[in-house]
């Protein structure tokens, strides 16, 4: 009975995880046009939190990129030593804006 009741547990809060995709981008200096950027690391905290990384990706060649199966709830979202508040609702799949670096 009590296994039951864990794997109901389990399987319902994966059923409400969202996967986060995002893009970095970086804006070019002298003609200001937007491009991708890869290989910036980019990590999920808690509030209050930022310097500890619930989970670590890196944008791929084409800017994007992927945080499957997070929980719903309020983090901080860390690229390049830049913070940005984050909520996560319960949905299957949930963008972010693009956020750009320097260059």
């Amino acid at each position: 009975m009590k296994n039951r009741m864990i794997l109901r547990t389990l399987a319902a809060s994966l059923a409400q995880a969202t996967d986060l995709r995002g893009r970095v981008e970086v804006r070019h200096p002298y003609t200001k046009m937007i491009y991708p950027r890869g290989g910036i690391a980019v990590h999920l905290a808690a509030p209050g939190r930022p310097q500890t990384p619930l989970r670590r990706v890196f944008s791929g060649p084409d800017g994007m990129y992927y945080l499957p199966g997070v929980p719903p709830g309020n983090y901080v979202l860390v690229v390049n030593n830049s913070q940005f508040p984050l909520s996560v609702r319960p949905l299957p799949v949930q963008d972010i804006q693009p956020i750009q670096v320097p260059s």
